[in-house]
């Protein structure tokens, strides 16, 4: 029978968490003014920004509505295969962002042929697109992952591409581009990956952090949460918060699905000790050594109700 006492502490902990986020999230009351004048709580400066910005865009208008798979076969090898990446959720075939800081969009597109995978970037110029960069990689057939972000935190957006193949796991790396130059800033394998955008709350951290899971032995993930410091990625904090709302999720339906898996109670019971869930962790080590008949993980049960219990 699967233990509800725990699956109900871990949920409330869950449901908590996540209505917190949404009252975080949700839209604030519009400010009703008198006419004509300012609001005294609205910062001047903000004011003019917001106008000049309206300015500025007046340069930069809006791209018109084009066809741009149209546009990418263009650039594309007749025999080529465009690729379409598999995560985010719902991604599209091709990708739009401001990756070079003139505040126009560049379009993305990656494509597999003669055993490469090439990621080209196109650019609007004169009313024309052209090829400004091109990105190969071979030795991999898919785009596992694909995502245009300020993930430095610099204004800037980068390329974050994750290039995945059946004989080894994926690869992450980040590029960005530099006066027609493309730079990689980082690479790292991974088996599952989360980018986190920067909370638009927290004024002192407006970097995004990326979870990298790399895959262990017996399905268990050693998880580093990671942030860029200007130079390379460095850990990031939140570890325990990324935990709760994520890990922990995953480990309880690993046990539901599963509930006779000791190697499954393990993980949950690891990944709330890591949330600080101390209590949670203690009991799903009880339910785990219930079902480790042969003892194969008495030693790591063992290890780890010490670590919780000294820590």
């Amino acid at each position: 029978m699967f233990p509800f006492p725990i699956i109900g502490v871990a949920l409330a902990s869950r449901i908590l968490l996540s209505q917190k986020s949404k009252d975080q999230n949700s839209p604030n009351k519009p400010y009703i003014g008198r006419p004509g004048f300012m609001p005294i709580n609205r910062n001047p400066f903000e004011v003019f920004f917001k106008g000049l910005n309206r300015q500025l865009s007046s340069l930069f208008p809006r791209q018109a509505h084009e066809n741009f798979y149209a546009i990418a076969k263009n650039f594309v090898p007749e025999d080529a295969y465009i690729l379409k990446p598999k995560y985010p959720l719902n991604s599209d075939i091709i990708s739009l962002g401001d990756i070079d800081g003139d505040s126009r969009d560049e379009l993305i597109v990656s494509y597999r042929h003669n055993d490469e995978i090439k990621t080209i970037i196109l650019k609007k110029e004169n009313n024309n697109w052209q090829k400004v960069g091109e990105i190969s990689d071979s030795g991999y057939e898919n785009i596992n992952y694909r995502k245009i972000i300020d993930f430095t935190g610099e204004g800037k957006k980068q390329i974050l591409l994750g290039l995945s193949s059946k004989d080894k796991s994926p690869v992450l790396r980040c590029y960005s581009i530099n006066q027609d130059s493309i730079n990689e800033i980082f690479n790292s394998n991974y088996h599952r990956l989360q980018v986190l955008k920067a909370s638009g709350n927290d004024r002192n951290n407006s970097k995004s952090k990326l979870a990298i899971w790399e895959k262990a032995e017996d399905d268990t993930y050693n998880i580093r949460l990671l942030q860029w410091n200007g130079s390379q990625l460095e850990p990031a904090g939140g570890v325990s918060t990324y935990y709760s709302n994520n890990v922990v999720p995953y480990y309880l339906k690993k046990v539901k699905k599963e509930p006779n898996s000791p190697q499954n109670w393990y993980n949950l019971a690891n990944s709330l000790a890591e949330a600080g869930m101390k209590r949670d962790a203690l009991i799903a080590c009880e339910f785990g050594m219930q079902y480790d008949s042969n003892n194969k993980f008495k030693e790591r049960f063992e290890a780890l109700i010490n670590r919780i219990s000294n820590g």
